[in-house]
């Protein structure tokens, strides 16, 4: 994806670079997750396709692409409307039991697919 075809609608993240919420001609809204070169991790992406190949489901996030450019490496995914749950245990506030409910269910979404996917509880 070229970025230099992208406006930037929203920065988060709690690293110097964090995540940018961009706006692609070709893809609409999506999330670009910028890392140092050398923090990125091959085989936890790698684990995430894996993960996610062939699979749908509104809990778990499309990865579209990985790209390095000079000494970072940029992520694009389908963009989420929330901030992370990170966000929510650092605000410390009381959450609503339907927001609990949601995050739970979708916590053990994603559990059952790694689960699926024989990422965790594997028998040789």
């Amino acid at each position: 994806m070229e970025l230099e075809r992208r406006n930037v609608l929203q920065k988060q993240g709690f690293k110097a670079k964090g995540h940018l919420a961009i706006h692609n001609e070709k893809l609409g809204i999506v999330a670009a997750k910028i890392v140092n070169s050398e923090d990125f991790r091959i085989d936890e992406q790698l684990a995430g396709q894996q993960l996610t190949q062939g699979y749908q489901s509104p809990f778990i996030l499309k990865f579209i692409s990985a790209s390095i450019y000079e000494n970072h490496t940029i992520i694009l995914a389908e963009y989420a409307n929330m901030k992370n749950l990170n966000d929510l245990i650092e605000a410390k506030r009381e959450l609503p039991v339907p927001l609990i409910r949601a995050i739970i269910g979708q916590l053990l979404e994603g559990l059952r697919l790694m689960h699926e996917k024989g990422l965790i509880h594997r028998f040789e």
